[in-house]
């Protein structure tokens, strides 16, 4: 019904603009009516801004995702080719520093021939150190950790071999 009481198939909304100013009125389209657009200047300035919003949103979006996919796909494979597991059976030292009986991640940057070396436990390191790379003539069966032991009954550590590998990280004394 209209404001007169008689019975009419067409719905009439206002549209308000800013500060309570109305702007235009929105028919019901699926009745088959047109709909009328707001005919204020500053309500068309704000809907351009935010369609321009939105596509910028967007765009940075495509790009952070973009980026993150790149580092991944190079990172990864540097990691993988440089790092390692190990598992120490009992308490060793390296460097002055102790290395409970634990599961430790190794990770390596090699300077050709010396390199970088870091043994970490969960995400934090333990101990940073300077050795070197060596390629070997065999690979080894499995993981292996070669030390040297002291009159005191200390254990340092001496290498790594890693298994399925020809590579041995060699601590430098």
């Amino acid at each position: 019904m209209d404001r007169r009481g008689l019975k009419t198939d067409k719905v009439v909304v206002p549209l308000w603009g800013d500060h309570g100013k109305k702007v235009g009125t929105l028919t019901d389209a699926s009745r088959g009516s047109e709909t009328q657009r707001p005919t204020s200047k500053r309500t068309q300035i704000s809907m351009k801004k935010e369609r321009g919003t939105n596509m910028n949103v967007r765009k940075y979006l495509g790009i952070s995702v973009l980026s993150v996919a790149l580092l991944l796909a190079s990172g990864i494979p540097g990691l993988a080719k440089n790092s390692g597991t190990v598992t120490l059976r009992q308490d060793i030292m390296l460097k002055g520093t102790p290395l409970r009986a634990g599961k430790y991640q190794v990770r390596w940057e090699t300077h050709s021939p010396e390199a970088t070396i870091e043994i970490m436990r969960g995400h934090k390191v333990v101990v940073s150190t300077e050795g070197r790379v060596e390629q070997r003539n065999q690979s080894y069966g499995q993981n292996e950790v070669v030390y040297n032991s002291a009159p005191d009954g200390s254990r340092s550590l001496v290498e790594i071999r890693f298994a399925a590998s020809n590579e041995v990280l060699v601590f430098n004394q």
